[in-house]
Order: C-alpha cells, then structure tokens, then sequence
C-alpha cells in the first residue's frame, strides 16, 4: 500500500495555526491583481496542504516574479 509522503520541510507553524499569514505576490501590469497564499512569519508556503489548483497557481506565479509578479511580502492574512 503506497502512502502519501508528506515533506517535513515546511511543518504548518504558528502563524498558519494561530496567528495567519499570507505571501502576497502584486502584479507588476498596474492592474491591481494580487494572489496571495497561507505561509508561515518566514514566509514558507507549505505546497503540501495547498490544493491542487492553488499549487498551480503558486508555483506559476512564483515562476514569473520580475516579469509579471513583485517579489513577493508576508502579511498578516485579511482572514486571521
């Protein structure tokens, strides 16, 4: 039986289990466009518990900072 191997690289931490923060990545067209993902103070998204379509997204957008993205800033999440 195959199990799903979960990485111990990035734990979920204090700031997604009690105090929520978010990467947020800014468009760089002026557009107003931000896409934001759950990581922790240190700003590490934990890939593992991201959703597939998210993953996507985060591994896209983080593929284009400098091109279509800012570097991205940890923030306090708008939810937490």
């Amino acid at each position: 039986m195959h199990q799903r191997h979960r990485s111990t690289m990035n734990p979920p931490s204090v700031c997604e289990t009690k105090h929520p923060c978010e990467l947020q990545f800014e468009s760089l067209s002026g557009s107003g466009q931000t896409r934001t993902f759950p990581c922790d103070v240190s700003g590490h998204v934990n890939m593992n518990l991201l959703a597939d379509h998210a993953l996507y997204e985060y591994l896209y957008v983080r593929a284009l900072i400098g091109r279509e993205f800012s570097a991205p800033r940890v923030l306090a999440s708008a939810t937490g």
